[in-house]
């Protein structure tokens, strides 16, 4: 948190900082250009703490510049990783592989490709489904945030647990809490969504439709880009 004095108004502006970059935060700023100017990195930071960019003019350059670093610092710190369950407000989540997916899903992934930027918290509620059965005894938790993630196991982590079955209509509610998603979380799945469509499409038992291939290069260029424009602006 930063606050800072406006002494002409006598006003008191409360800047808040997340701990770590969202899929929220990263959809808005996906028409970020750069960070050259002043009025560029005012308008990062409005976009990260909800102010208005009137307000934060008004602040001293060096909060201006500390507020920026900090913001920066998150980007630089990004650490990308695959987690196949995570347990978040009670409810335990596991990821879907492609390769157990029905046509739906692959029509409803290929949709929300369409529209990337405001789609990704779909995609992640349609990657991460609420677990009903599983067989590890004695999970070992990492926490991250305010996340329970399941480390490594020795056996598939596929093998272990059971998922709610796909229903469309059950997305929209779960990816309105996935919008606070960290991003390092979402890219990880991604990344390893698309290695999982690789192999599928390696594999000649198993042969994607060209609905499929179409929806993962899709996927394959946008994580792409998710995990360079990330890179670049904490540069």
């Amino acid at each position: 948190y930063w606050t800072t004095m406006n002494e002409e108004e006598n006003d008191k502006l409360v800047l808040s900082i997340p701990e770590y970059l969202t899929i929220d935060n990263y959809t808005k700023l996906q028409d970020v250009k750069s960070l050259k100017t002043p009025k560029e990195i005012i308008n990062v930071i409005s976009l990260i703490s909800g102010c208005d960019p009137k307000e934060i003019a008004k602040m001293d350059k060096s909060e201006v510049d500390s507020v920026a670093q900090s913001i920066f610092q998150m980007f630089r710190t990004q650490d990308p990783k695959f987690w196949a369950v995570f347990e978040l407000e009670g409810v335990t989540y596991g990821f879907s592989p492609p390769s157990k997916w029905k046509l739906s899903e692959w029509i409803d992934a290929g949709e929300f490709a369409k529209n990337w930027k405001d789609e990704m918290a779909k995609l992640m509620a349609l990657l991460y489904r609420p677990i009903t059965k599983h067989k590890w005894k004695s999970p070992i938790w990492k926490i991250k945030y305010h996340y329970k993630l399941l480390r490594k196991q020795k056996t598939n982590p596929f093998d272990i647990y059971e998922i709610e079955d796909y229903d469309s209509e059950t997305v929209d509610g779960r990816s309105e809490i996935f919008r606070d998603m960290p991003i390092d979380i979402a890219q990880g799945a991604m990344a390893f969504f698309l290695a999982i469509g690789m192999e599928l499409s390696k594999n000649s038992t198993i042969s994607l439709t060209p609905q499929q291939k179409e929806t993962m290069a899709i996927y394959q260029n946008e994580v792409i880009k998710s995990v360079f424009s990330s890179t670049t602006v904490g540069s």
